[in-house]
């Protein structure tokens, strides 16, 4: 009965310490984690005694379940109070490494859960006190980023070439890969809802390298359409990080070139032109004579209602037959009269008036 008694109190003695003492984690919630962080806990001892304790340690994969790393740290003394642990005071720790990807010093890209038990070491064994689990997202502090083509460009070849910055830091990654997705982007869609919705025009999985080519052996992109394109990097099979989707299209035949040629030059005249010339299909043709020793001059288009835009030309002594599209610097409008000018170094004001006329094809 006495050894009944007694172990009766050893029992509740243990209980009562066990409800006196608590875990707390503090882990980073998201980012990169260190295997020496790991061990940043605060043991909170409301008893009125030192406990003489060690920590393990179980990290599981937090999609599968699986456990990938356990450890086991050294004895270190908590008192009455917050004790503040860390790698330094539960040395020495022997780590258990059930994956390959955790020898490093930091953890790979996942999403892991790390269960704690503390123990008190006592004559007659370990005895738990306190438990606590926390989830641990580590992502890449940069995802890739998309490079060339750039942003919204009009490209003159058909067969692109992808190129796109790795995500940081990359010693995080064991086994990085990309996936390239290109799709048409269609008519009331974002980019983004074309490279996760639409069929691929082309999608290359499992990229070792930042750089892809678009394959001859596949069919040509078209002219006139827009097309989106994302880059997904992962670490094995894993997501990782994914970059911003971008759009391109293919410019297309130059099919104005003939209406451009038979256009006459507006002679540019010093001070206010009187005479209005045409612009064919927005192409600005001017003749300047330069009479100065000036080799650049900015040309200043007056838009009515609008602010005025500004171009520079390169220039030679003499007559200079110049052309310049004007989608770059405004967008025209028919019928309506714009005012170009510019003033030299001898500050001599030379101008001319024009409008956009656009020809179609049928048209002389």
């Amino acid at each position: 009965m006495y050894k009944t008694l007694a172990a009766f109190c050893l029992l509740l003695l243990h209980l009562t310490v066990e409800a006196q003492v608590s875990l707390s984690v503090q882990l980073p919630p998201g980012g990169m984690v260190s295997r020496d962080q790991l061990w940043n806990v605060a043991v909170m001892n409301n008893g009125g005694s030192t406990v003489e304790a060690t920590l393990a340690l179980e990290l599981r994969d937090a999609v599968s379940g699986q456990t990938v790393l356990s450890a086991g740290t050294g004895n270190f003394s908590a008192g009455k109070g917050v004790k503040m642990v860390n790698i330094r005071e539960v040395q020495p720790v022997l780590y258990n490494h059930l994956s390959g990807d955790f020898t490093g010093s930091y953890l790979p890209l996942g999403s892991y859960v790390a269960c704690y038990r503390l123990f008190q070491q006592t004559a007659k064994g370990p005895v738990p006190l306190a438990d606590e689990c926390i989830r641990i997202n580590i992502s890449p502090l940069s995802p890739p980023l998309l490079n060339t083509p750039s942003d919204k460009s009009q490209l003159e070849t058909t067969n692109p070439q992808f190129a796109w910055l790795p995500p940081a830091p990359l010693d995080m990654f064991r086994n990085l890969s990309y996936d390239l997705v290109v799709a048409e982007v269609l008519e009331g869609q974002s980019p983004s809802e074309a490279v996760q919705y639409n069929t691929p025009v082309y999608a290359r999985p499992d990229i070792r390298m930042p750089v892809d080519v678009y394959p001859s052996t596949y069919s040509k992109l078209d002219t006139g359409r827009l097309y989106a394109w994302q880059v997904i990097a992962r670490n094995g099979t894993q997501y990782a990080a994914a970059t911003e989707v971008w759009t391109f299209s293919i410019k297309g035949p130059e099919k104005e070139n003939k209406y451009v040629k038979k256009a006459p030059y507006i002679k540019m005249m010093m001070g206010n032109a009187a005479d209005i010339g045409i612009a064919p299909n927005g192409i600005l043709k001017l003749m300047y004579n330069n009479r100065t020793n000036d080799s650049l001059v900015t040309i200043k288009i007056d838009i009515p209602g609008e602010a005025a835009k500004t171009f520079e030309l390169n220039v030679k002594q003499g007559e200079n037959y110049l052309e310049y599209p004007l989608t770059k610097v405004i967008k025209y409008k028919e019928n309506i009269v714009y005012r170009a000018s510019l003033v030299n170094s001898l500050r001599e004001t030379w101008s001319l008036q024009f409008k956009v006329v656009l020809f179609k094809d049928g048209q002389n």
